[in-house]
């Protein structure tokens, strides 16, 4: 599986077009799942537009997991609340799943599985080469409220 979150803006709309078309392009094509705030409000349209065959709305913590158990089951995709996914030339957007409402039920990342020196090429204002940058987004929601 390829997963591509699109957050806002025209700058990653176009790169979610251009990643869309290689995965799309491949000699053997993996499911292709988007995800974030661009695609769900309109789940059916990026799935158009980008050859997508299923797109997580909403927030995806339990989504994701989810659907990634019962892709390969066999089991109904319908059974999965929170996703938009093709069925033949249809596409069927299932009903949205309920925000987790204590974010701390969630377990820890598991950061001993990332290779952590890869940050060190992340560039953001006011750091140097040698400095490790990961972002972490720390809230739900808009920040700017």
């Amino acid at each position: 599986m390829v997963g591509i979150g699109i957050f806002a803006g025209y700058y990653q709309y176009r790169r979610l077009l251009g990643l869309a078309q290689a995965v799309n392009n491949a000699k053997q094509r993996l499911c292709l799942v988007l995800g974030g705030h661009g695609p769900s409000p309109d789940p059916e349209y990026f799935m158009r537009v980008a050859g997508a065959d299923a797109v997580v709305i909403g927030k995806g913590e339990r989504t994701i997991v989810d659907f990634l158990e019962t892709l390969p089951s066999g089991l109904p995709l319908e059974t999965v609340p929170g996703i938009a996914f093709r069925d033949g030339d249809r596409i069927v957007i299932d009903p949205r799943r309920h925000l987790i409402q204590d974010i701390d039920e969630l377990p820890w990342l598991a950061y001993d599985l990332l290779s952590i020196e890869i940050y060190r090429l992340l560039r953001l204002p006011n750091c140097g080469p040698a400095d490790l940058v990961m972002p972490i987004l720390s809230g739900r929601g808009c920040t700017f409220k």
